[in-house]
């Protein structure tokens, strides 16, 4: 919490609205991951993208800063959240809080090239990942299809 707490001290208008998120996250993570335990991938999705509403667009004038901030937070969140949920749930309910926000990001599911099968969710923006490492899509093959909710691909 003292990590978020000096953020908030900060006369900084990104970290003030990370702050917000990683609250919102807190709560939305749970919730998020009993949705997807019951319902399933398809139907939360389609459920999270009929909640957006009416989003207020917004840019992001240093994305990779953005990303930086929002990572850390995240990071801090999980490591002390007793509900931390998956990194799909994660992934889901961040996308559905930046859609809100106009900000638009892409879901990336990924595997391992490695003998024990491992899978992998996180959320890019403009390339940047936000709740994973830098190096994420070194260790994590993406998929050609999309999963960002609300995107129809041609299979």
């Amino acid at each position: 919490m003292l990590a978020i707490s000096s953020l908030l001290t900060q006369n900084n208008h990104h970290l003030r609205s990370t702050y917000f998120i990683a609250l919102q996250l807190s709560v939305g993570i749970p919730i998020t991951h009993i949705v997807l335990l019951s319902l399933g991938y398809a139907r939360t999705s389609q459920l999270l993208t009929r909640m957006i509403g009416n989003p207020k667009p917004q840019k992001t004038s240093d994305p990779e800063a953005f990303a930086k901030n929002l990572r850390r937070l995240i990071r801090n969140l999980r490591k002390h959240h007793p509900l931390a949920g998956s990194c799909l749930s994660l992934s889901l309910c961040l996308w559905w809080l930046l859609q809100r926000r106009g900000i638009k990001t892409s879901l990336c599911i990924g595997t391992n090239n490695s003998d024990d099968f491992m899978a992998h969710a996180w959320l890019e923006l403009d390339g940047h990942p936000l709740n994973a490492g830098a190096k994420v899509r070194q260790r994590y093959a993406t998929f050609d299809k999309s999963f960002t909710p609300g995107y129809k691909t041609i299979a």
